[in-house]
């Protein structure tokens, strides 16, 4: 059923229509003229539409200020984010690997492969090495030397220690190379 209501804005003196679909409650037509009480409830009263329109502003308002505070909690969880990204940003810095092995506290000797001896191969071995903030090995890749020394390389230099760096009295990461020389002996 479709009901039609008409509503005086007492404010603005304009008297506007509103249609509403109902289910299960009788149209104005459907009441009869006598019975005056049901008619005058399905009525809109310019009281009831004031304060109906109170209420809907008052809504209005605590929806906007409800949006507000939202949208300020997202901006500040953003801000938040961006602090802590910064945070975690590390600076990393480049330094000659004769100048890290100065810092290096912690040195392992990379065993010699037996196959690799047997076969009397000798060789440097260069890695290039991430060093952390905490002066772990974080990260090496492979850059030149015998192949059949490069994983017993890396096995020894992962185990490296090195003394932090420091850069304006922040903690570096260190971007350096690392040289092993393998010989045989006679």
């Amino acid at each position: 059923m479709t009901g039609t209501c008409l509503i005086n804005a007492a404010s603005t003196g304009h008297q506007v229509e509103a249609s509403t679909q109902v289910t299960g409650k009788p149209t104005y037509q459907d009441l009869h003229s006598k019975d005056k009480a049901r008619r005058d409830k399905f009525l809109c009263d310019p009281f009831d539409q004031e304060a109906a329109l109170m209420r809907f502003l008052c809504g209005l308002c605590l929806l906007f200020l409800m949006a507000t505070v939202a949208v300020s909690k997202q901006e500040n969880q953003k801000k938040e984010d961006k602090t802590d990204a910064q945070a975690q940003i590390v600076s990393r810095i480049a330094v000659k690997g004769d100048v890290m092995k100065k810092k290096l506290v912690h040195k392992v000797t990379p065993r010699y492969p037996a196959e690799a001896m047997r076969q009397r191969v000798s060789g440097t071995v260069v890695l290039r090495v991430v060093i952390g903030v905490d002066g772990a090995v974080k990260d090496m890749q492979y850059v030149s030397g015998p192949r059949t020394l490069v994983q017993a390389t890396m096995d020894g230099v992962r185990q490296y220690k090195y003394q932090p760096t420091m850069l304006n009295g922040q903690p570096v990461e260190v971007d350096t190379t690392v040289e092993t020389v393998f010989e045989v002996r006679q």
